[in-house]
């Protein structure tokens, strides 16, 4: 039942992350034409009656419908505000996804029948987790298998007040070098909901690995941009550029993760990631085809 809880108030918490808040403005217009309809509506009927001005009937009619219009949008605004607060910080939703990463993990090595003491690994080189978690070396685990991640690029996002996007859709890639091969394991997780879906896994000898790069290109049909009704936070790319780390292999088969987004007319404006380490699992993978006889295997 304790874990129920805490799965249940680790979802709320993500949804209401991801919750734009209510536009201020509209706040303030409730009050203005609050205050306004209440102050007129006294006024008014007894001015009109007073001095029989029909004109003041209208004034007194407007009233009437403005107060209960302004209510509305005041209970309006309330009642988005508690969908979308209190928000959990940047370091509680890194903790969250760092806890579904490593459910995936574990999920990757069950399916591909391997444990962490198969992965042809150097323990004190790598930890997938770091940027994420502050994690001192120290404290890193023996091995574990190359992990990265990053968003699903038509996902919606959020922008966090520490300047990281934190999306609700990651593409995962768990990548575990054995003595003979190398295997990887993808998947989608849904980080509101926990769960992950479009899992696939693929196995390939060492001399089938041509390549393991990254590559950047234009989408000019995907539009990134904020559900943010706050101006200043507003973020749209002109036309979005995207970094994709990616293992190729001779068949022409392509395992991707997308690792980058940023404006091609403005390079300036990027999203902000969480570090996937993408040069220590070039850099690791690379050791590992040129150790493996036979191993081929180009980084661009």
């Amino acid at each position: 039942m304790a874990d129920h809880h805490s799965y249940v108030d680790h979802r709320i918490r993500v949804v209401k992350y991801f919750k734009p808040l209510p536009d201020s403005q509209s706040l303030l217009l409730a009050h203005i034409l609050l205050t306004a309809g209440v102050l007129g509506l006294p006024g008014g009927i007894v001015f009109a009656f007073l001095t029989h001005v029909a004109g003041f009937f209208v004034i007194t009619l407007v009233s009437l419908v403005v107060v209960p219009g302004a209510v509305v949008r005041r209970n309006d605004y309330y009642r988005q505000l508690e969908a979308a607060t209190p928000k959990p910080t940047g370091r509680e939703m890194d903790d969250l996804l760092h806890n579904d990463l490593c459910r995936v993990e574990e999920a990757a090595l069950r399916q591909l029948n391997l444990t962490w003491d198969d992965l042809e690994l150097d323990p004190a080189n790598y930890d997938p987790f770091a940027d994420l978690t502050g994690a001192e070396p120290e404290n890193r685990p023996r091995k574990r298998p190359l992990i990265v991640f990053g968003p699903v690029e038509t996902s919606k996002f959020a922008i966090g007040d520490d300047g990281v996007w934190r999306f609700q859709q990651y593409q995962v890639m768990v990548i575990c070098p054995t003595n003979y091969h190398l295997a990887i394991h993808r998947c989608v997780i849904d980080f509101v909901t926990g769960d992950w879906q479009s899992e696939e896994t693929q196995e390939y000898h060492y001399a089938d690995v041509v390549a393991v790069s990254t590559n950047s290109y234009r989408a000019p049909d995907l539009q990134v941009a904020n559900d943010e009704p706050d101006k200043e936070r507003k973020i749209s790319f002109s036309t979005t550029l995207l970094k994709e780390f990616q293992i190729v292999v001779s068949s022409g088969d392509r395992s991707r993760v997308v690792v980058g987004m940023s404006d091609a007319q403005n390079p300036a404006v990027r999203a902000q990631l969480p570090d996937s380490g993408i040069s220590q699992v070039i850099d690791v993978i690379r050791k590992v085809l040129r150790d493996k006889k036979g191993g081929t295997g180009t980084v661009t």
